[in-house]
């Protein structure tokens, strides 16, 4: 994905998706423009985590475009798209601190700059930081923040 794009950061066109004979989406059609805050409100059942996975890759429509940034990634696997999803009970690697969790995505993605740097700054932005984080993490209510911090931190630089 390169090149600027006018238009809406995310779009998704006529999105639907059947499982087998149930639907779980029909004819989505959305835009969300860069700096903008959206949220799915809905009951359990409605679609909801389907269309972020839809959006994320982990699921294909059967049928409409997603579109990132002008460019149509209806079919692109989701280790290449510019997204980040953190799931309803987030996954923390426990044998990691908390500052190698937020650091996971940089350094798998090959990150050059200052890697204490970007983890604090990641942390300071969802109020998190510490100045010693501590040496382990469990799941839980507690581990959503560093999920967070470390999908923001996945596929972006400073």
């Amino acid at each position: 994905m390169s090149g600027p794009s006018a238009g809406p950061r995310v779009r998704l066109r006529d999105v639907a998706k059947r499982f087998g004979d149930v639907s779980a989406l029909e004819d989505v059609t959305l835009d969300i423009d860069d700096g903008e805050f959206v949220t799915l409100l809905g009951p359990s059942g409605c679609g909801k985590t389907t269309l972020l996975r839809i959006v994320a890759g982990f699921e294909r429509p059967s049928a409409g475009q997603v579109l990132l940034g002008g460019h149509d990634v209806t079919k692109v696997p989701p280790h290449r798209r510019p997204v980040n999803m953190v799931f309803q009970r987030p996954t923390l690697f426990p044998h990691l601190d908390v500052a190698a969790n937020v650091a996971f995505g940089p350094r798998i993605n090959g990150y050059k700059g200052n890697m204490d740097e970007l983890v604090e700054r990641s942390l300071r932005r969802a109020a998190l930081w510490k100045p010693d984080p501590g040496p382990r993490l469990s799941a839980g209510p507690s581990a959503s923040g560093p999920s967070c911090a470390r999908s923001r931190r996945s596929r972006t630089g400073p």
